[in-house]
């Protein structure tokens, strides 16, 4: 059984799990921080035995229809960084809406709060894991820098919290995500 084309996955339960392949180069030792080398993938891909899986910044659903023109034969790709910057992206890809500001608030919320119960109510842990999160999802509001500097500065909960509620409250939401998420 074939698996259908456009879907944003990694894995298939009747074929063997393809290998990821990341094109990017290495910067100061670590790993996928470099920019992507799509001849390095069409490299991997042509000499590859088994199936091949594209992992590699792809941050909108034009980056992910590019990425099937020029490589049709690849079936599934990893959107990791490009899903925690605009959680809508498997949708899009699939032909649904964008997030709104509602939905992010809500989705937000619930992860906060998964963290902290996660965390065993270790409230100043939790926010440590959202500014993580607010370091990818604020490539997808515009005029956003300022707050973004605060995102990065916060040390209390509570200052968090109000961070992201001016975010939410005052930023436009981009219909696609711009900058590099590394």
């Amino acid at each position: 059984m074939r698996r259908r084309r456009n879907l944003p996955l990694c894995w298939t339960s009747t074929t063997a799990i393809p290998s990821p392949v990341s094109p990017s180069t290495p910067v100061c030792g670590r790993k996928n921080r470099g920019p992507v080398h799509l001849d390095v993938f069409a490299d991997a891909l042509a000499n590859s035995r088994n199936p091949v899986c594209y992992n590699g910044d792809l941050r909108t659903v034009g980056e992910v229809r590019a990425l099937e023109g020029r490589f049709p034969e690849v079936t599934h790709v990893m959107i990791g960084r490009g899903l925690v910057a605009d959680p809508a992206l498997a949708r899009k890809l699939r032909g649904g809406k964008g997030t709104d500001r509602e939905e992010l608030t809500d989705f937000l919320a619930a992860l906060y709060q998964g963290y902290t119960d996660f965390y065993q109510g270790q409230v100043p842990t939790a926010a440590q894991r959202m500014r993580e999160v607010w370091f990818y999802l604020i490539h997808l509001f515009d005029d956003a820098e300022k707050l973004n500097k605060q995102l990065r500065r916060f040390r209390t909960p509570a200052e968090y919290e109000r961070i992201q509620a001016e975010i939410l409250a005052s930023c436009p939401i981009r219909s696609d995500v711009q900058g590099d998420l590394i």
